[in-house]
């Protein structure tokens, strides 16, 4: 079977669904499957364990000279350029059904000369929900609005030991936002529970686990507490890591931040390491009644291609 996803007149929702319960992300280009992660445009293979063929699913938007109708549109196959048509199209060009038309002032004609085994085999494999990596941290703690006191002795931003469920324990208020800087990192959550930040060719570079609110978290409770977290990754790059609080637009932000690399207290390498911050030490004069960036990463050196690594990230009081 042959899915074809390209316009609105196709039921996207259905198909979509209908992958997600096989554990398959499918998205359009306009639409993002979690946080800024998007699908890139192109064809995909499809193929669950013990099934004999993939399905091919395209994902993205093509337009042709000739033909506008809706019906076109959803069986419609990939813009090559050359006027070549994938298989969906196969049987009805063999049958003389697009005689005629055109596309870009090409005639139709099949590619891959027809071969599907061909067509397979460029086809790209999609991620699963399982291996995908993700922008957001949807896991919140539903009885706390952003800005009211956490309680609970301990705020758990990415753990895989400590459960929300613990009764000493919470989930942040809001949804976290893997946000890089100004295009100067790439940031993601690996399914595996760690963070993980790649830096770019900037002058300086950034990131933070944005609480997703108005207001920022009230660690109010945790002035005299510790940030605790592993780390690991390139050893020969200085960047200070932390908390912010406040808002830079506002005018009022605050870096509460210690120094990570060579020559400093918190050296790292490709061995993980646990690191507990006093937020007494690092307090650089905040307002822990609004914590905006829970997590956050700043270096003012030049450090292109360097990644760093965080798991098992919470405050204690």
């Amino acid at each position: 079977t042959e899915i074809v996803l390209l316009s609105a007149s196709l039921n996207e929702d259905a198909i979509v669904a209908s992958l997600d319960e096989a554990g398959i992300i499918v998205s359009t280009p306009l639409t993002p499957i979690s946080g800024d992660l998007y699908l890139q445009e192109g064809v995909y293979a499809l193929q669950g364990e013990g099934d004999p063929s993939p399905v091919l699913l395209r994902v993205g938007a093509t337009t042709f000279s000739d033909a506008s109708s809706p019906d076109w549109n959803a069986v419609a196959a990939k813009k090559n350029g050359d006027g070549s048509g994938y298989r969906v199209l196969i049987d009805g060009i063999d049958a003389g059904a697009f005689a005629g038309l055109t596309r870009d002032g090409q005639p139709l004609r099949k590619s891959f000369g027809g071969d599907r085994e061909a067509l397979v085999a460029s086809a790209m494999t999609p991620p699963f929900r399982s291996q995908m990596a993700v922008r957001r941290i949807d896991t919140t703690n539903p009885d706390r609005a952003p800005g009211e006191v956490v309680t609970e002795p301990k705020l758990l931003v990415v753990h895989n030991q400590f459960s929300n469920a613990d009764v000493d324990a919470s989930a942040p208020s809001a949804a976290l936002k893997l946000t890089p800087w100004e295009g100067t990192t790439a940031i993601e959550l690996l399914p595996g529970g760690e963070v993980r930040v790649e830096t770019r060719a900037g002058d300086w570079w950034g990131a933070s686990l944005e609480l997703d609110a108005d207001v920022g978290e009230n660690l109010s409770k945790f002035r005299q507490g510790q940030m605790h977290f592993d780390i690991r990754g390139s050893s020969d790059v200085n960047f200070s890591l932390g908390f912010q609080t406040g808002n830079f637009l506002r005018g009022d932000q605050v870096n509460n931040f210690a120094s990570f690399g060579p020559g400093t207290d918190y050296e790292i390498g490709e061995e993980w390491r646990s690191v507990s911050l006093p937020i007494a030490e690092i307090d650089g004069g905040t307002d822990m009644t609004d914590v905006t960036n829970i997590v956050a990463f700043l270096s003012q050196e030049k450090a292109p291609d360097k990644t760093i690594f965080l798991r098992n990230v919470y405050f204690s009081q």
